[in-house]
C-alpha cells in the first residue's frame, strides 16, 4: 500500500462504504508494483452544484512512484462506481507498463 492515499470528493460527500472500496482498489495496485510512494484520487461532479442528481463523474487518479507520475482520468460517466472502475483500470495498465520498464521487459 503507498505510504500517503488521499481520496478528495468535490461537490458531494463521499460515503464511507465507496472510500473502503477505492482504498482496496488502491492496496491492489501493490500487485502490480510495490513500490508507490504516494496515491491521489479526486472525484468530482460539477452537475451536482446544479441540482442535478449523479454524473457526470469525473475520477483522477494519480500515483507517485520511483522516478515517475502516472496519471488516469476518466471523465464524462453517469455512475460514480463505472468511473471509479475505469479509472483504476487505466492506472493499472499504466503501472503494469511502467513496472515491465522498469525490469526491462
Amino acid at each position: 500500500m503507498p505510504q500517503a492515499v488521499n481520496i478528495t470528493s468535490r461537490d458531494f460527500k463521499l460515503s464511507q462504504a465507496l472510500e473502503a472500496q477505492i482504498r482496496d482498489d488502491v492496496d491492489s495496485l501493490d500487485r502490480y508494483f510495490d513500490r508507490i510512494s504516494h496515491c491521489d484520487i479526486a472525484i468530482e461532479s460539477p452537475a451536482i452544484r446544479h441540482h442535478h442528481r449523479g454524473g457526470p463523474f469525473s475520477v483522477r487518479v494519480r500515483l507517485t512512484v520511483p522516478g515517475a507520475e502516472l496519471v488516469a482520468e476518466q471523465q464524462a460517466e453517469e455512475e460514480l462506481s463505472q468511473a471509479i472502475r475505469k479509472a483504476f483500470d487505466v492506472i493499472r495498465r499504466r503501472l503494469e507498463d511502467y513496472s515491465r520498464i522498469k525490469r526491462g521487459a
